[in-house]
């Protein structure tokens, strides 16, 4: 289930441009309930400017931490 979370995720929540660090258009969550668990979703922006991300390098980014740990896990990209 949680690929096809992260997918659904990807193609309509998250995608788009996000602000500066520090404002709030820096920050997208969204909690998910599904096979007696939560998945917390969250993605930020953390560099100065805007930047746009699309729905594939959202997708592979939560893809890695949910693929990397059957806990989840928290990495910071910079690119």
């Amino acid at each position: 289930m949680p690929l096809d979370v992260i997918r659904h995720l990807c193609d309509i929540f998250f995608p788009g441009m996000y602000g500066p660090s520090g404002t709030v258009s820096a920050y997208r969550g969204k909690c998910v309930n599904g096979n007696s668990k939560k998945f917390e979703f969250q993605l930020s922006h953390i560099s100065v400017g805007g930047r746009h991300i699309d729905p594939a390098e959202c997708y592979d980014g939560f893809r890695n931490e949910v693929a990397g740990c059957n806990r989840g896990g928290r990495s910071r990209y910079s690119n």
